[in-house]
């Protein structure tokens, strides 16, 4: 049950983000699969291959899939490196992706550190707030 909240809001949330428009319109026309349909093209830091990290992301996914959201994904593994994985994070905004998925709190801070233009979308972070990702945060059962 959590795990389909978890993937209905990455979903809702990217959707939100799909429609507020990311990137200019000269980059949306060039990212465009066979059929027409604006591909969204995703950078995805992660510190460590994981299983539970893995999992997230593959939910992360099916998520957009079932949202009917065209991605590319562009997957970095950090191998537990926070200087890798702030530079996968630079490299992102240099190769100017649409959204950016970290998938662990050094992932979302590098993100953080990295952009304030490109929207982060994070997970596998215990707590946003003492991580600095966040200055409040609801939990599911607050709302």
């Amino acid at each position: 049950m959590k795990k389909k909240l978890y993937s209905t809001a990455a979903m809702t949330l990217v959707a939100g983000l799909l429609l507020a428009g990311c990137g200019n319109e000269k980059e949306k026309d060039a990212a465009k699969d066979e059929s027409g349909k604006d591909t969204l093209n995703i950078g995805v830091t992660q510190i460590v291959q994981h299983d539970s990290l893995d999992q997230a992301y593959e939910g992360f996914q099916a998520a957009l899939k079932d949202g009917d959201i065209n991605a590319k994904y562009d997957l970095q593994i950090a191998q537990g490196d926070q200087n890798n994985s702030q530079t996968i994070a630079n490299n992102f905004v240099g190769d100017k992706v649409d959204l950016i998925f970290a998938n662990s709190t050094p992932s979302a801070l590098s993100a953080l550190n990295a952009t304030k233009d490109i929207p982060i979308v994070f997970t596998s972070v215990t707590d946003p707030v003492a991580g600095s990702l966040s200055l409040h945060w609801k939990n599911q059962a607050e709302m």
